[in-house]
């Protein structure tokens, strides 16, 4: 009696499907993958992709990303913009982990400054040269000009408070610090930082950018005559 050919067993790296809870597989390089759809910004759905070194640390990545989604917390993507992302970790990441006069602060700088001037790149092509061009250039702009400080000084307040410099074409050169520029780069840091650590991005570009160590002014003591002289002045 002759028997018919024995099915092969499915291999491993079949597509599978485990409690609806997406596509699991594991690819040619022996990483397992994930790929369900979730929410995105806007109201709209998209199919993300985690991966692990197992099937269980694959499964689990997306089980946290469709857990957040049915939550109604939209999951950004590398390839949206920056703009999406910052407001996507501060709205449901940072709110939770910082301080909330800390978190007030970061927001403003997001809104003020990476947004308007990185906002529309893409989080996965933004570059270590993007964000030093721009720290570089936002050294030079005076704010006064660039966010109508003057302009919105009424012409008829008093004295004190009338267009006086930037409004009236003399700029009154108001750059940020050093300090401030410091700032602004370590809140994109470490944005940037989780979005390596949910695996968005290999990397943080902005580790990559030095914008200098803003250092305290230093004072000499006086001597002693100076003191003398200081004190009978």
């Amino acid at each position: 009696m002759t028997t018919g050919p024995t099915s092969t067993p499915a291999t491993s790296s079949r597509r599978v499907r485990a409690n609806g809870d997406g596509t699991v597989y594991q690819r040619k390089d022996g990483r397992w993958e994930a790929a369900g759809y979730v929410l995105a910004p806007g109201d709209s759905r998209k199919r993300v992709r985690v991966y692990g070194i197992t099937r269980k640390e694959a499964l689990a990545k997306l089980t946290e990303k469709t857990a957040a989604s049915n939550r109604g917390i939209p999951v950004v993507s590398a390839q949206g913009s920056l703009a999406a992302y910052l407001t996507y970790w501060l709205e449901n990441v940072a709110v939770h982990h910082l301080r909330e006069t800390t978190h007030t602060r970061y927001t403003a700088c997001a809104n003020q400054y990476l947004i308007p001037g990185l906002g529309k790149k893409k989080l996965a092509k933004l570059t270590a040269k993007d964000v030093r061009t721009w720290l570089n250039g936002l050294r030079t702009v005076c704010q006064c000009c660039a966010r109508g400080i003057d302009a919105r000084r009424k012409p008829n307040a008093q004295a004190s408070r009338r267009p006086r410099c930037c409004a009236i074409g003399k700029c009154c050169r108001k750059y940020l610090s050093p300090l401030t520029l410091a700032y602004i780069h370590s809140v994109l840091k470490s944005a940037l930082e989780h979005a390596v650590r949910e695996e968005e991005i290999p990397r943080n570009v902005a580790r990559n950018v030095r914008t200098g160590t803003p250092r305290p002014r230093r004072f000499e003591p006086l001597t002693a005559e100076e003191a003398r002289h200081f004190l009978t002045a």
